[in-house]
């Protein structure tokens, strides 16, 4: 039967995948001899041409497997965005060993247990990060260290202000300690390529926001299916510029900006990390034409005071992934950028987006249509093996060449997370009569308020209306009566700070939403907290609430 969305499927974009013998490496060493002086990666001012790139990760990956590591060995990659990250990860991928991709963010507890979940061989380890490795490494005999200083690549002037200037090391060089900038100098045999489509080329490690995280295993054939859809989707070509300032350890960073770009012979144009002002700057001055974000970028852009003195015509669309997008940002965001926001979504099982909007019959406040050869469908909360129809809440579950193997050396998870062969999200939603998917928030934070299902990302679409509003989470608080109520963490706009109270929000919010619906309780921060992925961390709001509560 013929998939409800493909009435409303772009006639450019192909509905299935032809796979080539193909992994992402593969495609990066191609276009090293077809075109070897276009740019590959751009940071800061500093250009690596295909050429280079290949000349530095095969010298690498001969280094690599000259210490003995191979096909099915683990490696860390404990960095943050730098072109060093590219380059060891094309390495690990050449030998057919796994990627392990670690948030820089993550100390010593969290650290200690990837590297005692994944075993890796060797830990390619940011100079200044080296002060959270050492006092664990007792516990990882024969771990090869492989540092680089985040200003090995860096320009010697600058086209940007660079955030990272002053980062050192704290501690002494370690026993055994190499250096990338030491091992991509030599000249040795180039080992041949041992990677196949199906084999593990990643373990992508969940945020771990309901406990500790897994390794969600993802295969070559997973990264390219999403690489090509979203060149597909988005109508990237090759030499466009793609702007990198998402984590390239978090996934969406992973494929869309760095692996995308890559397959296609584009240029990555990186940057540490999202720093508004320096963003805005680049697009203007590079003509830059992609760009992947979060939501919580989109909010920074259309809120900055100098917006409308750059100008960001070169934007051909920004997919905008993490989480749902109110409509009044899609609004602002077009009168600030004059380019649309296709909104998309994914998980890190999903190897980053499994749906999106695409720019004919973009449906604004959906979450798209599934992506070629991807499946959907609506399961019930109760029961995973029953099907719901169309415009029913329920349990979304995904079929497709994106969605993960398993999770790492843990069958009882992976048996927990497919059903009937489908991939359970743990996302509530429902799709529409045209195929279009529509997420209303995870399933363990559905809020249940005198027995009414209460959606957080309903709330918080309605309550960024108010025009004193810059960001906002709804959580569920414990409430003897109705069981539970709703809360909202509000961050105000600057200039409504002491010009508008909490209570001014809770009386807007009862004249816009039901009886049951609106926030009860409001209180003000400072900035909502979430991951190095920008991802909104509502599970802390939530024990912050309730324990305020019992307090």
């Amino acid at each position: 039967m013929e998939k409800a969305w493909y009435k409303v499927w772009p006639k450019d974009v192909p509905r299935h995948f032809i796979f080539e013998d193909k992994v992402l490496e593969n495609y990066v060493e191609e276009h090293a001899r077809t075109n070897p002086d276009d740019t590959a990666v751009y940071f800061y001012g500093k250009i690596i041409t295909y050429g280079e790139l290949a000349d530095m990760y095969l010298q690498l990956a001969a280094q690599l497997h000259a210490r003995g590591v191979g096909k099915g060995d683990t490696v860390a990659l404990y960095m943050e965005n730098s072109p060093q990250f590219i380059i060891a990860f094309l390495a690990v991928q050449r030998l057919g060993a796994i990627a392990v991709p670690m948030n820089p963010m993550f100390k010593r507890a969290e650290l200690s247990h990837l590297l005692g979940d994944a075993g890796p061989k060797a830990i390619f380890i940011q100079e200044n990060l080296l002060a959270h490795l050492c006092p664990i490494l007792p516990e990882f005999p024969g771990l090869r260290i492989i540092s680089t200083a985040l200003t090995d690549f860096a320009p010697d002037h600058p086209e940007f202000p660079m955030s990272f200037a002053p980062m050192e090391r704290t501690i002494s060089r370690l026993p055994g300690e190499e250096r990338i900038l030491e091992l991509i100098h030599y000249d040795d045999p180039i080992p041949p390529a041992n990677a196949c489509l199906d084999d593990t080329a990643v373990l992508q490690y969940t945020s771990g926001t309901t406990g500790m995280p897994k390794g969600a295993e993802l295969t070559h054939r997973n990264i390219v299916a999403n690489a090509f859809s979203f060149r597909d989707g988005v109508r990237t070509k090759p030499r466009d510029r793609h702007l990198s300032a998402m984590p390239l350890f978090h996934v969406i960073g992973l494929v869309n900006c760095m692996g995308s770009p890559l397959c296609n012979g584009g240029a990555i144009m990186l940057f540490h990390r999202f720093v508004p002002d320096v963003i805005l700057e680049a697009i203007h001055k590079l003509q830059i034409q992609h760009w992947v974000s979060t939501a919580t970028m989109n909010i920074a852009v259309i809120n900055h005071p100098n917006a409308a003195n750059y100008d960001l015509s070169s934007l051909s669309g920004c997919l905008s992934g993490g989480a749902p997008v109110p409509r009044p940002i899609f609004e602002r965001f077009y009168e600030v950028t004059r380019t649309r926001l296709l909104e998309g979504y994914g998980l890190s099982e999903t190897t980053a987006q499994i749906t999106m909007n695409f720019f004919e019959n973009a449906r604004v406040g959906s979450a798209g249509i599934p992506l070629m050869d991807a499946d959907v469908r609506v399961v019930a909360i109760d029961d995973p093996h029953v099907e719901v129809p169309p415009g029913q809440q329920g349990e979304l579950a995904f079929k497709g060449p994106m969605v993960m193997k398993g999770y790492w050396k843990n069958p009882e998870a992976t048996a927990a997370a497919f059903v009937d062969g489908w991939f359970l999200s743990g996302d509530l939603g429902h799709v529409d009569e045209d195929g279009y998917v529509h997420i209303s928030g995870r399933k363990k934070e559905l809020i249940k308020s005198s027995g009414f299902s209460v959606f957080p990302n309903e709330v918080e679409s309605i309550m960024h209306k108010h025009t004193a509003i810059k960001e906002v989470c709804v959580v569920g608080v414990a409430h003897d009566y109705r069981g539970e109520e709703v809360k909202a963490y509000v961050v105000l706009k600057e200039e409504a700070v002491g010009n508008v109270t909490e209570q001014d929000i809770v009386e807007w919010a009862k004249e816009h939403m039901a009886v049951y619906k609106y926030p009860r309780k409001v209180e003000f921060l400072n900035e909502l907290p979430k991951t190095g992925s920008g991802k909104l961390l509502r599970r802390a709001l939530y024990e912050r609430a309730n324990q305020i509560q019992k307090t």
